[in-house]
Protein backbone atom coordinates (compact mmCIF):
# COMPACT_ATOMS: atom_id res chain seq x y z
CA UNK A 1 0.00 0.00 0.00
CA UNK A 2 2.88 2.38 0.78
CA UNK A 3 5.35 0.92 -1.69
CA UNK A 4 6.74 4.24 -2.96
CA UNK A 5 7.27 5.55 0.58
CA UNK A 6 8.90 2.27 1.57
CA UNK A 7 11.29 2.31 -1.37
CA UNK A 8 12.20 5.99 -1.02
CA UNK A 9 12.64 5.68 2.74
CA UNK A 10 14.90 2.67 2.45
CA UNK A 11 16.90 4.21 -0.39
CA UNK A 12 17.56 7.24 1.83
CA UNK A 13 19.49 4.98 4.19
CA UNK A 14 22.72 3.56 2.72
CA UNK A 15 22.59 0.59 5.13
CA UNK A 16 19.47 -0.71 3.41
CA UNK A 17 21.51 -1.83 0.39
CA UNK A 18 23.18 -4.55 2.46
CA UNK A 19 20.49 -5.15 5.09
CA UNK A 20 18.62 -8.38 5.60
CA UNK A 21 14.90 -8.35 6.39
CA UNK A 22 15.54 -7.65 10.07
CA UNK A 23 17.83 -4.79 9.11
CA UNK A 24 15.16 -3.31 6.85
CA UNK A 25 12.60 -3.58 9.64
CA UNK A 26 15.03 -1.86 12.02
CA UNK A 27 15.56 0.97 9.54
CA UNK A 28 11.80 1.51 9.19
CA UNK A 29 11.29 1.38 12.94
CA UNK A 30 14.07 3.96 13.33
CA UNK A 31 12.42 6.19 10.72
CA UNK A 32 9.10 5.89 12.55
CA UNK A 33 10.81 6.76 15.84
CA UNK A 34 12.56 9.73 14.27
CA UNK A 35 9.30 11.05 12.80
CA UNK A 36 7.48 10.67 16.11
CA UNK A 37 10.32 12.53 17.84
CA UNK A 38 10.21 15.25 15.18
CA UNK A 39 6.44 15.54 15.54
CA UNK A 40 6.72 15.84 19.32
CA UNK A 41 9.16 18.74 18.87
CA UNK A 42 6.71 20.36 16.44
CA UNK A 43 3.85 19.94 18.93
CA UNK A 44 5.91 21.73 21.59
CA UNK A 45 6.59 24.61 19.16
CA UNK A 46 2.91 24.89 18.27
CA UNK A 47 1.92 24.82 21.95
CA UNK A 48 4.07 27.86 22.61
CA UNK A 49 2.53 29.80 19.70
CA UNK A 50 -1.19 29.04 19.76
CA UNK A 51 -3.70 31.38 21.34
CA UNK A 52 -6.80 29.29 20.61
CA UNK A 53 -7.70 27.38 23.81
CA UNK A 54 -9.35 24.55 21.87
CA UNK A 55 -6.26 24.06 19.71
CA UNK A 56 -4.16 24.26 22.88
CA UNK A 57 -6.20 21.44 24.42
CA UNK A 58 -5.69 19.34 21.29
CA UNK A 59 -1.97 20.05 21.32
CA UNK A 60 -1.82 19.08 24.99
CA UNK A 61 -3.38 15.74 24.05
CA UNK A 62 -0.87 15.40 21.21
CA UNK A 63 2.00 16.18 23.53
CA UNK A 64 0.87 13.44 25.90
CA UNK A 65 0.20 10.94 23.12
CA UNK A 66 3.42 11.56 21.21
CA UNK A 67 5.25 11.51 24.54
CA UNK A 68 3.87 8.05 25.35
CA UNK A 69 4.79 6.82 21.87
CA UNK A 70 8.26 8.34 22.00
CA UNK A 71 9.23 7.51 25.56
CA UNK A 72 7.39 4.24 26.20
CA UNK A 73 6.06 2.28 23.25
CA UNK A 74 8.79 2.80 20.67
CA UNK A 75 11.64 2.03 23.11
CA UNK A 76 9.73 -1.09 24.15
CA UNK A 77 9.28 -2.03 20.50
CA UNK A 78 13.05 -1.76 19.97
CA UNK A 79 13.74 -3.80 23.11
CA UNK A 80 11.53 -6.65 21.96
CA UNK A 81 12.73 -6.32 18.38
CA UNK A 82 16.35 -6.85 19.43
CA UNK A 83 15.28 -9.92 21.43
CA UNK A 84 13.53 -11.34 18.34
CA UNK A 85 10.22 -11.13 20.20
CA UNK A 86 8.45 -9.82 17.12
CA UNK A 87 4.89 -10.16 18.40
CA UNK A 88 5.73 -7.89 21.35
CA UNK A 89 7.63 -5.52 19.05
CA UNK A 90 4.60 -5.39 16.74
CA UNK A 91 2.26 -4.80 19.67
CA UNK A 92 4.29 -1.86 20.97
CA UNK A 93 4.64 -0.39 17.49
CA UNK A 94 0.87 -0.67 17.14
CA UNK A 95 0.36 1.13 20.43
CA UNK A 96 2.71 3.90 19.29
CA UNK A 97 0.64 4.16 16.10
CA UNK A 98 -2.51 4.44 18.23
CA UNK A 99 -0.99 7.40 20.10
CA UNK A 100 -0.37 9.22 16.81
CA UNK A 101 -3.92 8.40 15.73
CA UNK A 102 -5.35 9.73 19.01
CA UNK A 103 -3.57 13.03 18.45
CA UNK A 104 -4.99 13.26 14.96
CA UNK A 105 -8.49 12.40 16.13
CA UNK A 106 -8.43 14.99 18.93
CA UNK A 107 -8.64 17.77 16.36
CA UNK A 108 -11.57 16.16 14.56
CA UNK A 109 -13.45 15.72 17.80
CA UNK A 110 -12.87 19.41 18.55
CA UNK A 111 -14.03 20.33 15.02
CA UNK A 112 -10.67 21.92 14.30
CA UNK A 113 -8.19 21.45 11.50
CA UNK A 114 -4.99 19.84 12.69
CA UNK A 115 -1.73 21.62 11.92
CA UNK A 116 -0.14 18.17 12.13
CA UNK A 117 -2.17 16.32 9.48
CA UNK A 118 0.65 15.68 7.02
CA UNK A 119 3.14 14.90 9.77
CA UNK A 120 0.78 12.49 11.51
CA UNK A 121 -0.10 10.67 8.29
CA UNK A 122 3.57 10.33 7.40
CA UNK A 123 4.38 8.85 10.81
CA UNK A 124 1.43 6.49 10.55
CA UNK A 125 2.51 5.33 7.10
CA UNK A 126 6.05 4.67 8.35
CA UNK A 127 4.64 2.59 11.19
CA UNK A 128 2.54 0.57 8.73
CA UNK A 129 5.65 -0.24 6.71
CA UNK A 130 7.64 -1.17 9.83
CA UNK A 131 4.80 -3.42 10.97
CA UNK A 132 4.54 -5.06 7.55
CA UNK A 133 8.24 -5.90 7.53
CA UNK A 134 8.24 -7.03 11.16
CA UNK A 135 5.28 -9.28 10.37
CA UNK A 136 7.51 -11.25 8.03
CA UNK A 137 9.91 -11.74 10.92
CA UNK A 138 7.09 -12.58 13.33
CA UNK A 139 5.98 -15.43 11.11
CA UNK A 140 9.52 -16.75 11.01
CA UNK A 141 10.37 -16.25 14.70
CA UNK A 142 7.12 -17.72 15.96
CA UNK A 143 8.71 -21.09 15.22
CA UNK A 144 12.08 -20.26 16.74
CA UNK A 145 14.98 -17.87 16.62
CA UNK A 146 16.32 -16.61 13.33
CA UNK A 147 19.53 -18.49 12.71
CA UNK A 148 20.74 -17.13 9.38
CA UNK A 149 19.77 -14.62 6.72
CA UNK A 150 18.64 -17.34 4.33
CA UNK A 151 15.93 -18.23 6.87
CA UNK A 152 14.31 -14.92 5.95
CA UNK A 153 14.17 -15.40 2.21
CA UNK A 154 10.76 -14.72 0.78
CA UNK A 155 9.80 -17.61 -1.40
CA UNK A 156 7.36 -17.14 -4.22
Amino acid sequence: MYQDLCVSSLRSNPQSAVADVKGLARIMLELFRDKVTDNLVEVKKLQSKTTDPVIQDCLDICSDEYGFANHTYIPEAFKYFERNSMIDALTNTGWAYDEVETCKESFGEAHRSSPLVARSKYAMHLSHIAVDIMSILAKKTSYGTITKDSDLAIRG
